[in-house]
């Protein structure tokens, strides 16, 4: 079981991200944006970490930043999650370790969170 940070400032999408992962044996935690996902994180460092891109405070290029730059999260890997063009967002960020265009299947999610946990 890995612990997994979800962070989406749209609630159905957390909350169904939320709910595959915990039916599949992961303990997850839900922050709305960035800002609240750095504090989570700083607290609990998560075996794994996927975020949305677009977001109120601070975006999924900021949070992911501010993860790289951490001596203690730098090693977390992290799924970055977007409806946006994925050539758009290389462009503002390179640093995360997989990607998941929006709406992703199940099937899709799960198998980025499996192979990012190295199972």
């Amino acid at each position: 079981m890995a612990r997994i940070l979800v962070v989406d400032d749209e609630a159905i999408i957390a909350l169904a991200l939320s709910m595959l992962l915990e039916d599949h044996g992961h303990e997850v935690e839900v922050a709305s944006n960035g800002r609240a996902a750095l504090a989570a994180a700083s607290n609990a460092p998560p075996d794994l970490l996927i975020t949305d891109y677009m977001m109120p405070l601070m975006n999924g290029a900021e949070l992911i930043a501010a993860i790289r730059s951490s001596d203690e999260l730098r090693h977390v890997p992290i799924i970055l999650s977007s409806a946006a063009d994925e050539a758009q967002i290389r462009a503002a960020t390179m640093a995360y370790d997989g990607f998941v265009a929006k709406p992703a299947s199940k099937a899709r999610i799960l198998q980025e969170v499996e192979r990012l946990l190295g199972r």
